[in-house]
């Protein structure tokens, strides 16, 4: 009998050189052993491919958001400090505790000036009369003593003002210790 190129003799017929119900010159019936595969037949062996939801990771299928196994590559995710690694199907990332927030796989505090809020490229500014702040969210200043936040920087306050307000970038005096009076 002979058989098309892309096909072989199995007995008296011919069969798909790739079916895995009858696989290279033996005519072997491909079974997958692995959990979640197929079973194929390429180049006459015997093989597998991975069913959706799933890739190939040496001799196994692995689902595709396995942090031991993470994507195409088969990467294992590093847990951050603060937070658990998590896989997306395709990359690492990170899950943060509670008062954490996720920058760049890692867990950063709310808090924390060097990355306030989502800000995680982009420190809270600073003032040469002040340190920054983060509330959690916002970036701010803290004044030092005698200075006072004016729309974006910290403005000398009258040293025997008592109470301030902002004129502009300005402080200015409402009130004033005994003696002194608040002028313009």
């Amino acid at each position: 009998m002979t058989c098309p190129t892309w096909m072989h003799s199995c007995g008296q017929a011919c069969v798909s050189s790739s079916s895995a119900q009858s696989c290279g010159g033996e005519c072997e019936t491909c079974n997958a052993t692995q959990t979640n595969a197929t079973a194929t037949c390429v180049l006459g062996q015997c093989d597998f491919t991975c069913n959706a939801g799933y890739h190939r990771c040496g001799l196994g299928c692995v689902p595709n958001t396995s942090v031991s196994s993470c994507g195409s590559s088969c990467t294992p995710c590093s847990s951050p400090l603060n937070g658990t690694a998590t896989c997306d199907g395709t990359s690492c990332g990170a899950s943060c505790n509670p008062g954490f927030h996720d920058c760049y796989n890692s867990c950063e505090p709310n808090n924390s000036v060097y990355s306030c809020g989502l800000r995680c490229i982009t420190p809270c500014p600073s003032d040469r009369h002040g340190t920054a702040t983060c509330d959690g969210t916002t970036c701010g200043v803290n004044c030092s003593s005698g200075y006072r936040f004016c729309e974006s920087t910290c403005a000398s306050c009258p040293a025997q003002a008592t109470a301030t307000t902002c004129s502009g970038s300005s402080c200015a005096a409402t009130a004033c210790s005994a003696g002194y009076l608040a002028c313009a």
